[in-house]
């Protein structure tokens, strides 16, 4: 009977202590529950934190690629020159702008010349004399001071508007006698004709004379139109007298 006894004594004693246990259990639950809740309250989706850590990179990222687009830009684009009136403009504009004036320029040289040539036909067809042959002193002065320049130069000898700058070398050393850094006259031959004419002529436009004449015409021509010679030695002289 005593030992029947101390039997259900020692159950009721485990019995006591697992529901001290269950009780611990319980409560500690419980305490993670509240806390769980507690969280899911302030941060519902339980990403803030990773959210706004990936937002700040990807604007970082941002900003690092806008800088370094920036910086590749400034590198590749073409330099402006300081001062430069068009720095506003993009390379490509400035291109444009460039080639437009350059256009220009030429359909006004070319222009002049149609001019200068219609002028001389127009002389021819009526009868009238160029302004430079109206007194035959006015032709000789001419003359002599282009002779009066060439004179110590090879292979030119000026006696006329027509023969003596066929082969283009009489316009050469009278060029160079201005502007000699533009005419390597040691260097040509009276058989390189065209040579001969472009040096000239663009040594002479370089340097501000009026362009009234075509290579062409001269290459094509075996004596030039002297009235044509006469007009444009005249604007020589005046430009460098």
């Amino acid at each position: 009977m005593i030992d029947w006894m101390e039997s259900v004594s020692e159950e009721a004693k485990e019995a006591a202590k697992e529901k001290e246990v269950e009780n611990e259990v319980s409560a500690v639950s419980s305490s993670v529950v509240v806390e769980k809740t507690a969280e899911a309250k302030e941060d519902p989706t339980g990403e803030l934190e990773s959210y706004e850590e990936r937002k700040r990179k990807r604007m970082e990222r941002r900003a690092a690629r806008q800088r370094g687009e920036a910086v590749e830009a400034e590198a590749t684009s073409p330099p402006v020159a300081k001062g430069s009136s068009d720095g506003g403009l993009s390379y490509a504009e400035r291109r444009k702008a460039r080639q437009e004036a350059r256009k220009k320029q030429e359909e006004e040289e070319k222009e002049r010349r149609e001019k200068f040539k219609s002028t001389l036909n127009s002389g021819s067809d009526s009868g009238a004399k160029p302004v430079l042959a109206k007194k035959d002193s006015g032709q000789q002065q001419l003359l002599s001071w282009v002779k009066a320049k060439c004179r110590y130069y090879e292979n030119v000898d000026v006696t006329d508007f027509s023969k003596s700058f066929s082969d283009g070398l009489a316009f050469c050393a009278l060029a160079h006698t201005y502007i000699p850094e533009e005419i390597p006259y040691d260097d040509l031959t009276k058989e390189d004709r065209r040579q001969n004419f472009e040096l000239a002529f663009s040594a002479f436009t370089k340097a501000g004379v009026s362009e009234m004449l075509d290579v062409e015409d001269f290459v094509a021509a075996s004596q030039p139109d002297p009235r044509s010679v006469m007009t444009y030695l005249s604007s020589i002289y005046h430009y460098f007298k």
